[in-house]
């Protein structure tokens, strides 16, 4: 059996980024505050993730609120971070004037910490040019750059030593990003 998600058609049409359909649905009264039964997902989210702006910003004329977070603490900037979205980054950050978005989730991760994770070299420097990039661990005492060296990301590990103070930082599960990004 597949597992419940209790998406609303609204939810379908803003996942697959289908303006029409959305634009429809919404002149047609479909809620934009319902979030799914799973995971917590509100349309917002799922905008930033699949990244059309086109939809984010219709979504947010009727009514969205870009501040909402999910189950495990996330928000539109995290989606649209860890799905490498500079475009809708932008749009919150400096049209909307939502820096105080740049949250840890429940994990204790930024924006930042989730770009890094997922090797997006284009959006670590994004969100450093937008001052949002930081230092701090998460819950597992992970950098940036731990996890960027751990998942194999050579390229954001390059970036992230240009502004990195101490290469042989330790985390508190196992090794310094230095060692892990050797082996």
């Amino acid at each position: 059996m597949l597992p419940q998600m209790n998406r609303t058609a609204l939810h379908f049409a803003v996942g697959r980024s289908h303006s029409s359909a959305v634009d429809f649905l919404l002149k047609h009264k479909a809620r934009v505050d319902v979030a799914d039964k799973k995971h917590s997902l509100t349309v917002i989210h799922l905008a930033a993730w699949s990244g059309s702006l086109e939809v984010m910003l219709m979504l947010v004329k009727a009514g969205a609120d870009q501040r909402a977070k999910n189950q495990d603490g996330m928000n539109a900037l995290h989606f649209a971070a860890q799905s490498n979205h500079v475009h809708i980054v932008e749009y919150l950050i400096q049209d909307l004037h939502l820096k105080d978005l740049n949250q840890p989730d429940e994990k204790g991760r930024k924006s930042f910490i989730l770009a890094a994770e997922r090797g997006h070299v284009e959006m670590i420097e994004k969100l450093t040019f937008l001052n949002l990039h930081t230092s701090e661990k998460d819950k597992e005492g992970n950098t940036a750059l731990h996890l960027a060296a751990k998942h194999g990301h050579s390229p954001a590990v390059q970036v992230l030593l240009t502004q990195w103070q101490d290469i042989n930082e330790m985390n508190e599960v196992c090794g310094s990003a230095h060692y892990r990004h050797r082996t």
